[in-house]
C-alpha cells in the first residue's frame, strides 16, 4: 500500500504498533476533528480506508515514515 507524505505524517503521529490499534487511534482523533477541518478529515478517511484493505503483516513490512526523516 503506499501512502503520500500527508497520510505518513499522519501515520507517524498516530500510528500504533499494529494496524488495529493505529486505526482504533486514528478514529479516536478523527472523532474531536471539527466541521471546519475538511482536508485533514480527508487525509485520515484515506489513511483508514488503506489500513482497512492491509493485513497486519504488511502493516509491519510498510515504510511509513516520510521521506524527509529517511
Amino acid at each position: 500500500m503506499i501512502f503520500d507524505h500527508d497520510e505518513k505524517i499522519i501515520l507517524m503521529l498516530y500510528g500504533e504498533d499494529s494496524r488495529e490499534k493505529t486505526m482504533e487511534s486514528l478514529k479516536r482523533m478523527k472523532s474531536c476533528l471539527t466541521p471546519e477541518e475538511v482536508e485533514l478529515n480527508r487525509i485520515v478517511e484515506s489513511v483508514l480506508t488503506k489500513l482497512q484493505s492491509m493485513s497486519e503483516s504488511e502493516f509491519a513490512a510498510a515504510d511509513l515514515l516520510p521521506e524527509c526523516f529517511l
